[in-house]
């Protein structure tokens, strides 16, 4: 994101308030984990991504899930698609999910979704017939999810929710 050259006092606590146009354009929630890196003579400050680290699970589970069912599968974590495997997964990876993409792989008790309607991961991207979706549920938090896409993914959804376990787990896996 550019500069946009917004200036915010430091309170006493150490605590600084991110303006509401920068939460929204970011999608930051409240509740939402912050990184604050040391970067030079500032700071950075990012959305913490808990896959960090897990690259190599979460790739593993991801490309296992797409052989297992002949559908596409994602794992998003932050607004953001961090593995895809299977048929037209093809340039998902790194992609930022639309809101309402995000929403439903995040959903606390999931999504399925049948052939009949086109889910869209980006609105830059072609639309998928078919979804179904479960969170990665760490100690409570959502931490991310997972989804098959694809129009015999809606049969899937156990093995989605597998998947979503199995990441859950975190290395142990």
């Amino acid at each position: 994101m550019a500069d946009i050259g917004i200036v915010r006092r430091m309170d006493e606590l150490g605590r600084i308030v991110i303006p509401k146009e920068i939460r929204r354009s970011l999608r930051l929630k409240v509740g939402d984990e912050m990184e604050i890196i040391p970067c030079g003579d500032g700071l950075r400050v990012k959305k913490h991504m808990r896959f960090d680290g897990m690259a190599g699970t979460v790739d593993g589970v991801v490309r296992a899930l797409a052989e297992a069912t002949g559908c596409a599968a994602v794992a998003v974590c932050a607004d953001k698609v961090v593995a895809a495997a299977g048929k037209g997964a093809e340039g998902l990876e790194g992609v930022r999910a639309a809101e309402e993409f995000s929403e439903l792989v995040t959903s606390r008790g999931g999504a399925v979704i049948g052939r009949e309607r086109e889910i869209s991961v980006n609105a830059a991207l072609p639309a998928f017939r078919g979804l179904a979706a479960r969170p990665v549920v760490q100690a409570g938090d959502i931490i991310g999810g997972v989804a098959l896409l694809g129009e015999k993914a809606a049969m899937h959804s156990d093995l989605v929710g597998f998947a979503a376990s199995a990441l859950a787990l975190g290395d142990e896996v």
